[in-house]
Formats: structure tokens, sequence, C-alpha cells
């Protein structure tokens, strides 16, 4: 789904959710016949505008910075990021998906990752200092690619809905190509 979060032509359907409507009512004050003829509603060019913006307003606040801004540890790394920034994505997924009383998860990454032998202190609420570096950097990866498996499950609603509106823009962009193909085919032959 980041890659279509992320994709510059959906990105861009806002524009198009203003340039459709205005370029309706243009065509359509002195010029009623070309509107007719076209091989396309402006109608479903709209609702697939729409659907797009829709799915990604749902991606651009729900996905989670980590799952839409790295695709890999080394861009992470690149960006200086480390023990503190994955610490803080840790805790924000788990405030964003479990119970502050669920220490199963916290109790099985702090013992793997961290040089803390309890769970106790580092607890959603209270994460460490950003100076304190708590993850040692061998195994910094291992836990990125924890941390960011977990981000990328968290809020399965707004994902299935994120979904099905880029479901929705797509098959009226379908219809659309479809109408076109036909209209061509039709006045060839």
């Amino acid at each position: 789904m980041k890659r279509l979060g992320t994709n510059k032509v959906l990105l861009s359907s806002y524009v198009w959710l203003f340039l459709v409507p205005l370029g309706a009512r243009l065509l359509s004050k002195g010029h009623e016949d070309l509107l007719h003829r076209l091989p396309f509603t402006w109608q479903l060019w709209f609702y697939a505008a729409c659907a797009f913006c829709a799915a990604s307003l749902i991606y651009s606040t729900s996905c989670p910075p980590l799952v839409r801004n790295y695709d890999r540890f080394d861009e992470f790394r690149a960006e200086g990021r480390g023990s503190a920034q994955l610490l803080r994505a840790f805790s924000e997924t788990l405030k964003r998906t479990l119970s502050p009383r669920d220490e199963m998860i916290t109790s099985n990454f702090v013992t793997r990752f961290t040089l803390r032998t309890s769970h106790s202190e580092l607890l959603p609420a209270q994460l460490p200092d950003a100076n304190d570096p708590v993850i040692p950097p061998e195994l910094q990866a291992e836990a990125f690619w924890c941390v960011r498996d977990l981000s990328d499950c968290c809020a399965p609603i707004r994902r299935v809905m994120c979904f099905a509106f880029y479901c929705a823009g797509f098959t009226l962009a379908g219809i659309i190509v479809l109408q076109n193909a036909y209209a061509v085919v039709r006045l060839s032959f």
C-alpha cells in the first residue's frame, strides 16, 4: 500500500478534484455538443478523484512514520537515526494498537534488544531519555524490522478503508479507460 500512498500520479488526485468540475463547467457553457460527444462522463472522473483523495488522506494520516518513510534499515540509519528513534516508534506503535497493560510485547522487545534485564522501566509511557542509548548498534537493524513489522500491522480498519478507496478509484478509472477504448473502436469502424 506504500507504493500507492506515495505514487505521484495518485497524489495529484487533489488537483483533479478541482479541475474536473471546472473543466465540466467550462465545456458546458456554449459547448453542450462537445460535452456530449466525449466518451467518458465527468462524474466518473470526479468520483475516481474523490476515491483516490480519500485513500491518500487515510494513508497520509494513518500510516506510521516508520513504515511511510523507510523501506530499509540503511535508509533509517543514513538519516542518523538509532536507538532513541526506534524506542519512540515502538512506544507510539504500542499506544496505537495495544492496551497499556499488555506487557508481553514490551517484555519480549526489551529482553531481546536492550541492555536491560527488566521491562518494568520501559513501558510506552516511560521511555528513556533520547540521550540514553538502550539498543546496542549491533541489534538496531533487527530491532528496526521488529518495530516496522509491528507498525505495519497496526490500524487494520484504516488499512481496509484505504484499500477499498484505492479499489474504487481504480475501478472507476478502469471504466473510463474502457469507455474511451470503446469510443475509439466505434469511431474507427
